[in-house]
């Protein structure tokens, strides 16, 4: 007689929540996913533009080779050919005093390649001859620094590190500020120190990768082929379900979770993938509310990001796939058309990001799209004589984790107290930042945590 397969429900459909459930139902859990929305993705979703037929995505995401978490979870689903991590996509920045300044360096010989990138920094000409001296004396301190990992590293700002080791102002500015904003969502003198050395650590130590992008949508890289994946294995995708209440049994266990429509659902486990506001509702009123483990995801502070959708009758002329501006409040700017290849007589698409937003989130859609305009203009003078086919705005208030100084002490562990009850989501320990990689490393080690409380020895 066959066994009877265990049952998980997993709350939420964003990267974090779709990547457990599918690494679950791949291992033939019965699996059921609730998602509050009516659609998947959480905050990696598409949606087509009614003005100029393009798939246009919530936020623009770039990735790396080295997201390996990732790249699996793609591979999974059958999209991981659908990412590009061509030579040179990155590394070029737009100073408004000296104009395109490029880092991806000189071509060295094979044996000094890793050096490029520092050999490029050192080649730009809007940093004195003094603060490079400056800059290589602070890298020493920096480098010796996210090898140990001192504690001290999370009780202060990414400022006030740089200022003890001396990191010079012009660098910040032309190289760090750029790079600490992108990855972490947040501004250096708001930032965790800590983090920034993760980052770091990760990043060029212990899995350096090219940058990248994705040649698709994001419905179409990780969204609606996770989906077919989970229909495929018998599992259930419920929309517009309203989790409200988390019910536990005698021994502390979650017995079942009610919807708002009234639904009552049970399971052999609980995975809940939500954003830490999101997870801190939920439990408030839950026998969860007095354990101090959960307390902590009340405490996690978010980040907005901010996006703008330009389309021109003409390509602006970019050096790379994706370049950073200095000075402005637009951050970077990605040519859509050309990392997707998709125009087709309905202009040239251009998405503008700004991070750590909180500004923009209280401006009109009218008054940010003039503002990236006009930076536009500045930053890419063809521009002017360009007609603006189509123009739209994304905010997204709640984007990421805010990882301030304490941040590091406030990340709860995939495993909880509560034995059948687990939790996922970039904000869980992970030990990166606010990622893709992050989110589905997260799902990922929360089916793991799974997989070893049923006995599920994982197929290979």
């Amino acid at each position: 007689m066959e066994a009877k397969r265990k049952k998980a429900i997993v709350v939420g459909a964003g990267l974090a929540g779709l990547s457990a459930a599918v690494r679950l139902a791949g291992e033939g859990v019965d699996v059921t996913v609730l998602e509050r929305r009516s659609i998947l993705g959480g905050r990696t979703f598409s949606y087509r533009d009614k003005s100029t037929d393009d798939m246009v995505d919530n936020g623009q995401h770039a990735v790396t080779s080295s997201y390996r978490e990732l790249r699996s979870y793609c591979r999974t689903i059958g999209t991981e050919d659908k990412m590009a991590f061509p030579k040179g996509a990155g590394g070029v920045f737009r100073d408004p005093k000296y104009g395109l300044v490029d880092f991806r360096g000189p071509k060295l010989p094979k044996q000094f390649k890793a050096f490029r990138g520092l050999a490029g920094f050192l080649l730009i000409p809007n940093v004195p001859a003094l603060d490079k001296m400056r800059f290589a004396v602070s890298m020493t301190k920096l480098v010796k620094a996210i090898r140990e990992m001192p504690a001290g590293l999370d009780t202060m700002t990414v400022t006030e590190w740089f200022d003890r080791i001396g990191m010079p102002k012009t660098v910040r500015r032309t190289f760090w500020h750029p790079l600490i904003i992108a990855a972490l969502n947040e501004h250096p003198d708001v930032v965790s120190a800590h983090l920034f050395a993760r980052l770091l650590r990760w990043g060029y130590m212990e899995q350096p990768g090219r940058m990248g992008y994705a040649t698709v949508d994001l419905n179409s890289l990780f969204v609606d082929p996770a989906a077919a994946f989970l229909e495929k294995h018998g599992a259930r995708v419920i929309t517009d379900a309203i989790v409200t209440a988390i019910q536990t049994d005698e021994s502390g266990r979650v017995a079942a979770l009610g919807l708002k429509d009234g639904q009552t659902l049970s399971a052999d486990v609980y995975i809940v993938a939500v954003h830490p506001s999101a997870f801190a509702a939920l439990i408030k009123d839950s026998p969860l509310a007095g354990i101090p483990f959960f307390a902590r995801a009340a405490k996690i502070q978010e980040s907005p990001i901010t996006g703008v959708n330009l389309w021109f009758d003409q390509p602006l002329k970019m050096a790379a796939h994706y370049e950073a501006l200095l000075d402005t409040t637009t951050e970077w700017v990605f040519d859509r058309s050309r990392m997707h290849a998709t125009r087709q007589g309905k202009g040239y698409f251009y998405t503008l990001i700004t991070s750590a937003s909180q500004q923009q989130m209280t401006q009109s859609n009218k008054k940010v799209i003039e503002q990236a305009l006009a930076e536009i203009h500045a930053t890419y003078p063809e521009s002017r004589g360009f007609k603006l086919l189509h123009a739209s705005v994304i905010k997204e208030p709640v984007a990421t984790f805010s990882g301030r100084p304490g941040f590091k002490n406030l990340r709860c562990t995939q495993k909880t107290p509560v034995e059948n009850l687990f939790l996922a989501g970039d904000w869980t320990d992970t030990n990166l930042p606010s990622t893709m990689e992050s989110a589905v490393k997260s799902g990922h080690l929360a089916a793991q945590e799974v997989e070893r409380l049923l006995g599920i020895e994982r197929r290979a």
